[in-house]
């Protein structure tokens, strides 16, 4: 009796597991978002690069990886500080929120874009203060298909981790160079939750 009970405990196994395919391989789930351009940020150049590529693709995840997780710090433009309230409070979830908004209401035939300029920098071993002017090009599809245009300057802190070497935005100040146009920060005020 307890040969015949073993074999038959062994056959019901056998049929179990190959019935529900337990060793058999599946077929790989691709990421959500896969960019090309998203480089290792080795040097501080490298993060500007990756946001501009983030906002061509509009690839949230990529854009977050340019911003601090431990010490983020924004500063809006008085103008849009004055508008917005919730740029009081910011921090990186709300930047990556922001984003997410934005890229939400672009059909994937129209590309945000993003110009940099560099006006002024000072780097040190372990970290760097740069300067740009911007200009951010957001389709809208609720006016026509006309292009909303964000224009500044943006005064960045960047440190690099000393754990991987890697380049973060650590503090971003936001300034109006013309009083009639509108700032990043407007932008993110706008898109904010």
């Amino acid at each position: 009796m307890p040969r015949k009970s073993v074999l038959m405990i062994g056959i019901m196994l056998c049929l179990i597991l190959c019935a529900c395919d337990l060793f058999k391989t599946r077929t790989p789930v691709e990421p959500d978002q896969i960019s090309t351009n998203d480089v290792p940020a080795t040097d501080a150049s490298l993060v500007f690069q990756n946001m501009i590529y983030a906002f061509q693709e509009g690839n949230a995840f990529n854009y977050s990886k340019t911003i601090s997780d431990n010490s983020f710090i924004f500063t809006a433009s008085g103008k849009a500080l004055r508008r917005y309230g919730e740029l009081n409070d910011w921090n990186k979830l709300k930047e990556r929120d922001y984003f997410n908004n934005v890229i939400s209401i672009i059909p994937k035939n129209l590309k945000i874009t993003l110009e940099l300029t560099t006006t002024a920098s000072a780097n040190f071993p372990d970290s760097c203060d740069l300067v740009k002017t911007y200009l951010i090009k957001v389709p809208n599809t609720a006016a026509g298909g006309q292009v909303k245009e964000y224009k500044g300057q943006a005064q960045f802190t960047l440190r690099r981790d000393p754990l991987n070497s890697y380049w973060y935005i650590c503090r971003w100040s936001d300034y109006e160079l013309n009083t009639s146009d509108s700032t990043w920060s407007d932008l993110k005020g706008s898109f904010a939750n």
